[in-house]
């Protein structure tokens, strides 16, 4: 069964390896994750190496048809943030 990790578990982690309050911790995981959303807000892609990549994922204009009416509709661009685990993370995983 997968278990998540939430936030706050993740800052107590980070407290009591560096020393640090919670308080702390939290913000910097906070700044982290917010980093992240602008970098990729921007189009940028954010690569921690040995961990992996944070990017967007664009699915261009397409038109389609509704097999009902024939209905012609227009997808709009939309972009989808993504991660990408890296070799050691995938290899991990499988364990």
């Amino acid at each position: 069964m997968r278990r998540k990790v939430q936030k706050s578990a993740l800052a107590e982690k980070f407290a009591s390896s560096f020393n640090i309050s919670s308080e702390e911790a939290m913000s910097m995981l906070k700044y982290f994750s917010e980093y992240i959303g602008q970098e990729i807000a921007r189009g940028r892609k954010v690569e921690l190496r040995g961990f992996g990549q944070f990017y967007v994922h664009y699915r261009y204009d397409c038109q389609v048809s509704n097999p009902r009416n024939k209905e012609k509709h227009t997808y709009m661009v939309l972009g989808t943030p993504k991660f990408k685990p890296s070799k050691m993370l995938t290899i991990l995983k499988e364990d």
